[in-house]
Parts: C-alpha cells; structure tokens; sequence
C-alpha cells in the first residue's frame, strides 16, 4: 500500500464526529476560502495533521517545500490554519459558551487523554488558560484540578491493572493512586515518575506508546501538584500538560536548495529606565544583565494576560477616567486580581495614582483602614514602648507624600499576587519605570533586583516612632 493510500485509511478511521468537522460545516468552508486565496490544494495537508504524522509547528516547512511558498507568508497561512481549522476540530463542543475555568475543568474531568495526546500548539493554549486561571482566578486552585484529575475515569490504557491486589480498570485516576501508593508521601520528581514506570508492576507490561502516555500523566499530575515549584519562570508558555521537547520527523527529504530558513536576528529588549541604571554599572556580569533583562519581563502568558485586561478595561471605561477608576475599585472590592493590576498601569500611564489617592475617598479608606493597622501592628513590635496614638499618619494633608503612593502600589500588588514577593516586585519595577517616565524619579528606587537571590523585592519605606514615613 502506498504512503498516500495508509495515509487516507488513518484518516477515514477517525471517529465520525472529527469526520464531520473536517468534511462540512464551517471548518470545511474556512479551508475552501484558505485554498482558493493560496490557490493550493490543502487536503493532503489536513489529512496528515489529522493523523499525527504532521506536527502544527511543522507546517510552515511543509508548505515551503510542497508549494515554494515564502517563510512568512507560510508562518502566516499555519497560524491561520491553527486558529480558524485545527483548534475548532480538536477543541470539543461541549466548550462552546463556557467560561475558561469550566472549560479547564471539562478538560481534567473527561479530555485529559485527547489533551496528553493532542498538538503542542493546543497544549501551549490549554496551558496559557491554566497558568492565568492559578494565578488570578479567586475561585479555583491547583488543588482543585487535582481532586478532579484524580477522580478521571477516562481509560488510560488497555491491559490487566491491579491495585490494591484487586484486578480493575486501567483509568486516569486508577493509575495516579497506584502512582501516589508507590511514592508514599514523599515529594516526587521525574526521577520518581522514570522508577515507577521501569518497576511497578502494571507499567512494566505497557508497551512503549502506553508507557509514555502513563509518563506524560505523571508529568501533567506532578506539574498541577506542586505548581508555581515545578515551573522554569523563563519559558514562554509555563508547562501544566507537557510539551514534547524534540520536534516530530514530518517528512523524509530536505528542503529544496535555497529555502533553507536563515536563523532569526534576536531583538534587542526595550531596557526601562528602572533597570537601565543597574545594567550600565561597571563590574556587572553579562549573564547577570541578560538574566535581569528576561526576570524583568517576566512570564510571557502573565503578561500577555495583563495587556489583555489593560485593554478590557480600557474597552469597557471609553477611554474615560473616571469609569477606569470604577472599575479599578470593584475590582479591589472583588479581588480581581489581574484587573486589579491592569487598572494600576492604566492609571499610572494616565499620571492619575497621584491624584487618586488625594481625592478618591475609596483609595484613602485602603490607606487607613487596611494599610495603617498592618503598620501600626509592625511597629508595636519594633517601639512596644512608643505611644503609637501619636503615630503622625497626616495622609489628608501629605496625600502626595510618594511614600503613601509606595505603600498603597505595594499593599495591592502583594494581595494581586497572593504574597509572591518577587512577582509583585517585579510589576512594581515596571510600574515605577512607568512612573518615572513621567517624571516621578523617586520611585526608580522602589523595588530592586537581587542578584545573589535572582529575585525581585521591595525596598523598605523608613518610618520613625512618630510614624512619619520617607522613600
């Protein structure tokens, strides 16, 4: 049987509501106007992805070799192909309409072995959703997913699966307690997951699909468990479900002579006026100022998730103040936590955190009913002898001390970030950079970077036993 021929009976294996998707309807529309504004034929193309025998990322090279079509022009028609084909055939139905945290949870109740086993591309999407979930949404939790992955029972595997000296069904939650039997209660790594795999009893019969499958499970499970631990804060996408580090052969033959991709010219980063200081001073190392260049930057979903929020909120206040300030405080009122950040850059780029601490009544009662008490209690323990009712908080007449401007960014950063000191730092340095743009230099020295540490904090205010505060 020939290549094309195996090819096709993959394909017309598949189950028939994936046929259906491909062949009709709105997908099959969207590849009709795609061939005909490429005048190329796309069937084999789709066909081969369908199958696995084409990664997404891969396409690019596919097209350039079958139809001489440019690099970016074949950069372009992949991410089109992605978003407007592939992601509505793999990305189930059933999500149609729901919020992103019931679509994650859809996934870890009954998609977990379609998402092990799906594209990268889909994966590097489903996580950027999690990640974002983890780290802002207020009503769901790492530990949340696990109590639902460990109650799966989508069927992982196909042979004999014992647990506790009972024969029963190989499932998505069967596997993770006989994993959890086998670790006991220590802490467990990839280390941990390969002795499993090589030793226990119901791994070793697997064959070397099911064993990875198994493995890529563990992976995802250990990943969830001990999230943010077990995430490299410089990767692009932070890896929940595991992404396949080495790229997939799609094709035998190279490329044709003279459509060999010439490697990417790196961009230099913008360098921001907070860090510009410390990466121009003599002595430094130069792996430690790329290193402070990429932690300044941060996580790429995070902050892709802010710019979305910024421009949300922008959407939704027209432009105006006033209705950013509104929606700023209830997002304070509601822990919002990532519209809580975008509206602090929104005001900060608009020069109005001054001003809002002066005349809006909603950000002096965070200054004295939650900010003042958490420094009077500190201070109870630095001066027990002082008398702490004369503490000089004159916030009506010193609004726009910088320092009440430090300690109301920092209070809400901190609470936006659940406590992540470096984190909440590190979006503090941007802010000040924003800050300083605008001619407030002071607060260039708000947060600083540890080099010994590779963390971001905040440089504390100097408050006296009068309570009056200098930056």
């Amino acid at each position: 049987m020939s290549y094309i021929n195996d090819c096709q009976l993959k394909f017309n294996s598949l189950p028939p509501e994936i046929l259906d998707k491909v062949k009709s309807g709105p997908v099959a529309s969207v590849i009709k106007k795609i061939e005909e504004q490429y005048n190329i034929d796309l069937s084999f193309l789709v066909t081969l992805v369908m199958i696995d025998e084409l990664a997404l990322r891969d396409i690019p090279e596919y097209l350039m070799k079958k139809y001489r079509i440019g690099d970016e022009e074949s950069i372009d028609l992949k991410d089109e192909l992605v978003d407007q084909v592939f992601k509505p055939i793999f990305i189930s139905d059933e999500f149609n309409g729901l919020s992103a945290e019931d679509k994650i949870k859809t996934i870890f109740q009954k998609e977990i072995i379609f998402t092990l086993q799906g594209d990268d591309e889909i994966k590097r999407d489903v996580n950027s959703i999690i990640t974002n979930l983890l780290l802002y949404s207020v009503t769901i939790n790492n530990d949340d997913l696990v109590k639902i992955l460990l109650a799966n029972q989508e069927q992982l595997t196909a042979k004999q699966f014992v647990l506790d000296q009972k024969s029963t069904s190989p499932t998505v939650a069967n596997w993770l307690n006989d994993f959890l039997r086998y670790v006991g209660t220590k802490p467990f790594s990839n280390v941990e997951i390969m002795q499993y795999v090589t030793s226990s009893s119901n791994a070793k019969i697997l064959n070397e699909g099911e064993k990875r499958l198994v493995i890529k499970l563990l992976h995802l499970f250990c990943n969830l468990k001990f999230f943010p631990e077990t995430i490299n804060p410089e990767a692009p996408v932070w890896e929940i479900f595991p992404i396949e580090k080495e790229a997939t052969k799609t094709f035998e033959s190279p490329l044709p002579r003279g459509m060999v991709r010439e490697p990417a010219t790196a961009k230099q980063p913008f360098v921001p006026l907070a860090i510009k200081e410390k990466l121009e001073a003599k002595g430094l190392p130069q792996d430690i100022k790329e290193k402070l260049v990429r932690a300044y930057f941060g996580q790429k979903a995070r902050q892709e998730a802010i710019s979305d929020e910024e421009n949300i909120v922008l959407s939704k206040s027209q432009g105006q103040v006033e209705n950013t300030k509104n929606l700023f405080f209830e997002a304070v009122k509601t822990n919002n936590f990532i519209r809580i950040i975008a509206g602090l850059f929104i005001l900060a780029r608009a020069d109005k955190i001054f001003s809002l601490l002066k005349e809006d009544k909603r950000a002096r009662q965070i200054i004295e009913q939650e900010i003042f008490p958490k420094i009077i209690f500190e201070a109870k323990k630095k001066w027990p002898e002082a008398d702490l009712g004369k503490f000089n908080f004159n916030f009506e007449n010193d609004a726009e001390n910088p320092a009440y401007t430090q300690l109301f960014i920092k209070y809400l950063l901190n609470k936006s970030t659940r406590g992540d000191t470096n984190e909440s730092a590190r979006i503090g340095m941007q802010l000040a950079s924003i800050l300083s743009s605008s001619g407030h230099k002071e607060f260039l020295g708000m947060t600083f970077y540890d080099e010994t540490k590779e963390k971001f904090d905040w440089k504390q205010l100097e408050v006296d036993n009068q309570g009056n505060f200098s930056i």
